[in-house]
């Protein structure tokens, strides 16, 4: 298993801390584990906790659209804030532009069953009936 290694340095205290992240790196989902150092004094290693990469569509600093789980198995559910949208259109192809599927006038929080979808990746283009611009998406079908 590889290690990611984190430093920090603190320049007004003089010390140092640092942080070993396993497997991959912190823009991987899975499975990670943190040790601390500060000033040679290395802490146990924690729990392991699991990260997941959810794709989330930033519209300004007050605005989104997400879109979770990725990889997903059976259902994916959309979320949005309602300033953004009432409703979401979302379309999935694959990588050679066939399409698999359309879904018009989705809701917050709803869920889309992608349980026959086969595995494999896919693009998703999510647009609002607010905002006149399509967000596009890579989503993973395991």
């Amino acid at each position: 298993m590889s290690q990611r290694r984190l430093v920090s340095r603190s320049l007004s205290m003089g010390s140092e801390t640092e942080m070993l992240i396993n497997p991959k790196s912190s823009s991987d989902s899975g499975n990670y584990s943190i040790t601390v150092t500060v000033n040679g004094c290395v802490s146990p290693v924690s729990d392991n906790y699991n990260y997941v990469i959810v794709p989330v569509v930033i519209i300004d600093n007050n605005h989104f659209m997400k879109l979770s789980p990725n990889p997903v198995k059976d259902r994916l559910t959309v979320s949005f804030d309602q300033a953004t949208a009432n409703s979401v259109n979302i379309t999935i192809v694959d990588i050679q532009g066939r399409i698999f599927g359309r879904w018009d006038n989705i809701g917050n929080g709803d869920k889309i069953d992608l349980s026959r979808l086969p595995r494999g990746i896919y693009i998703l283009t999510i647009q609002s009936d607010k905002i006149k611009k399509a967000y596009t998406l890579k989503l993973m079908k395991g």
